[in-house]
């Protein structure tokens, strides 16, 4: 998991264009899509982390090895 700023750095982003589809924000990056979680709040300190292998949506379908804003490392262990 690492800050938001230290994965802008690593990426070479001078800033990031947060869309929105299907209900979920996202950012599309270097290293392919990196969703927001449901309860994100951008005001709080944001990181980046990567989806394990048992990370599923609600529907059942696998998330594994996605990549992910979150707020804690807990939200990423919720549902997403």
């Amino acid at each position: 998991m690492m800050t938001l700023e230290m994965f802008k750095d690593a990426c070479k982003l001078t800033k990031l264009d947060i869309l929105r589809g299907k209900g979920r924000e996202y950012a599309s990056t270097p290293i392919g899509t990196v969703y927001a979680a449901k309860d994100l709040n951008w005001d709080k300190a944001v990181y980046v982390t990567k989806a394990g292998d048992d990370l599923k949506s609600a529907s059942g379908e696998s998330l594994a090895n996605t990549y992910w804003f979150v707020n804690s490392a807990v939200q990423i262990t919720r549902s997403v």
